[in-house]
């Protein structure tokens, strides 16, 4: 849901707020760098509003609204409001991709799709 909301800084101010000191908070959002090749936009800096148009849905089709944010909009945030990073992921494609949707897998396995962190509360 991190991707649809604008102001990251108060949300973990609250996340940190009510977890217990040791607490854990793992999420996982779209990568930067794929939204930034992905909806084609002119500024990596910018943390603006885009669209996706989901399909799918027989002849419904909708324009998902999210916001597209830099890296140092996605770690900044953490840090500022007293997170430790403990580990940051960028999950790689399977191999079963390859076999079921060779296009995706060939951009996937040299692109990065999401992004996953691990923080703590100390």
């Amino acid at each position: 849901m991190l991707d649809y909301v604008l102001d990251w800084r108060s949300v973990f101010a609250e996340f940190f707020r009510v977890l217990r000191p040791g607490g854990c908070f793992v999420f996982s959002v779209s990568h930067p760098a794929f939204e930034f090749f992905y909806f084609k936009t002119e500024n990596y800096f910018a943390t603006e509003k885009v669209g996706t148009e989901w399909k799918g849905f027989g002849e419904t089709r909708a324009i998902v609204p999210s916001i597209r944010r830099p890296l140092e909009e996605v770690l900044n945030p953490l840090i500022e409001n007293g997170f430790r990073i403990d580990r940051i992921l960028e999950p790689k494609v399977t191999t079963e991709l390859a076999e079921t949707d060779p296009k995706h897998f060939e951009e996937l396995s040299k692109r990065p799709c999401f992004l996953c962190i691990r923080s703590f509360k100390d």
